[in-house]
């Protein structure tokens, strides 16, 4: 079946469309997971199957179930190498895998994983402590142990993996930096009477800081803080996700508009690319490396979810896939031909490639 793609020109709309469906390849690989350990929805730190281009985009990794579904812990996992099919897949790694990053080469991969036999049943996954890093070369398979927790946090793991810049509730602020590594912003969260804003300072030398942005807070219904996404076009433009809530005195800042802005750091502008009041808070959306393209997540309508491209050039949208149930973090192969992603129904997950090239969908997972 086709891509689905609508132009979008108006602000609200309502489109009466088929779903998409995803019967085209499978492997013997079930993608099971419990919503609560890998949440495709909320949060990075609660990765859900995490898919991958590596290797010049020609493989993608993802993570697979391999524990009870009636009593799973967050280490039920292993990583998965898969063409891009679907029909040639094996297991990278053995269980225990909590998360992972593909190195720079795409040649490479840091693994996390917790020691299963070392963890008590049900122990959150926050408290987890015995874990290890390992090196994978995808070229050799050759694995290196390159560090044991003795005893420190899951935290410095994550720091290992290079996602140090996630959200800290305790300091209720972040860091991240430009591609050249020649700015950084702070974002910092903070609270005016009965409110939540975001602010936005650039780091000056001399450590000085200069505001050049700030929005308002959305605030989700679970126990999860949102933090807007970032995304850097260049070294001195990136952009942002804001939100303006809507009047609510039972559930202050938990609706209203979300727009998709420009920052500008040479002159401290900023400007709207794009509103509407379904944009999903999350996962993270994603831009391609040319700057051109940006991916992001909307929900019309109750358990359903739209993919939408936005040209950053000429700000047209249009809506690339809708489905029922919830998608995750769209990643965009190098030479941005194809996008694969988690899709999670009723507490089951499939792996999605979109081939942008030939207007065609390949399911990477069997149900």
């Amino acid at each position: 079946m086709a891509i689905v793609k609508i132009k979008f020109h108006v602000l609200l709309a309502v489109f009466l469309i088929p779903f998409c469906s995803t019967a085209m390849g499978s492997t013997p690989f079930e993608c099971s997971s419990k919503f609560q350990f890998k949440n495709i929805t909320q949060s990075r730190e609660y990765l859900e199957m995490n898919p991958r281009f590596v290797q010049n985009g020609n493989q993608v990794v993802f993570l697979v179930f391999t524990g009870n579904p009636e009593a799973p812990n967050p280490w039920d996992y292993v990583l998965t190498k898969s063409d891009l099919g679907g029909h040639a897949a094996y297991y990278l790694s053995s269980k225990g895998v909590l998360d992972y990053t593909v190195l720079s080469n795409e040649n490479a991969i840091l693994l996390l994983k917790a020691v299963p036999a070392t963890q008590a049943q049900n122990l959150p996954y926050e408290e987890i402590e015995d874990w290890e890093l390992w090196y994978i070369n995808l070229q050799t398979g050759k694995e290196v142990l390159l560090e044991s927790s003795m005893g420190l946090p899951l935290s410095e793991g994550y720091k290992m993996l290079g996602l140090a810049d996630l959200p800290h509730g305790r300091t209720g602020q972040i860091i991240t930096t430009s591609p050249q590594n020649s700015k950084q912003l702070l974002i910092k969260r903070a609270q005016r009477n009965d409110f939540f804003f975001f602010n936005y300072f650039l780091l000056e030398k001399g450590g000085r800081q200069k505001q050049i942005f700030d929005t308002e807070s959305w605030v989700s219904y679970s126990d999860l803080e949102w933090w807007p996404d970032i995304a850097w076009i260049d070294d001195i433009s990136f952009l942002t996700l804001s939100f303006t809530s809507l009047p609510d005195e039972d559930f202050p800042q938990s609706d209203g508009l979300f727009s998709i802005v420009k920052v500008d750091l040479q002159d401290n502008s900023s400007t709207i690319l794009y509103s509407d009041f379904t944009i999903r808070a999350f996962p993270k959306f994603a831009l391609n490396s040319s700057g051109r393209d940006l991916y992001f997540q909307k929900s019309p309508e109750p358990d359903i979810t739209e993919l939408w491209r936005l040209n950053l050039i000429n700000k047209d949208a249009e809506m690339i896939y809708r489905v029922q149930g919830d998608l995750g973090e769209v990643r965009i192969s190098a030479d941005e031909s194809s996008l694969v992603f988690t899709q999670l129904w009723d507490n089951n997950c499939d792996i999605i490639r979109l081939d942008m090239q030939r207007d065609s969908l390949q399911q990477l997972t069997d149900r």
